[in-house]
C-alpha cells in the first residue's frame, strides 16, 4: 500500500513539474512576444516619422526649422 501511494505521490510530482515547466515556456513566449511587439511598434514609429518629414507632411515638424520671422 505504501508502495503504491510513493508511486502516485512521484507521479502527480512529475505531473506537476511538468505543468510548472510548460507554464514558465508560455510566461516566456508571451514576454518575447511583448517585447517584439514593441520593438516592432517603435520602429515602425520611428519611419513613420522619417517618411513624413521627407515627404514635407504639415502634420510632422520640419527636418531643419528656421526662424519664425525675418532677422532685421
Amino acid at each position: 500500500m505504501n508502495i503504491r501511494i510513493g508511486v502516485i505521490a512521484s507521479q502527480a510530482a512529475s505531473v506537476s513539474s511538468s505543468a510548472c515547466a510548460r507554464l514558465a515556456s508560455l510566461w516566456r513566449n508571451a514576454a518575447t512576444a511583448a517585447l517584439y511587439d514593441g520593438y516592432i511598434g517603435a520602429y515602425a514609429e520611428f519611419h513613420r516619422h522619417e517618411y513624413l518629414n521627407r515627404r514635407g507632411s504639415m502634420d510632422a515638424p520640419a527636418r531643419i526649422a528656421g526662424p519664425a520671422e525675418p532677422i532685421n
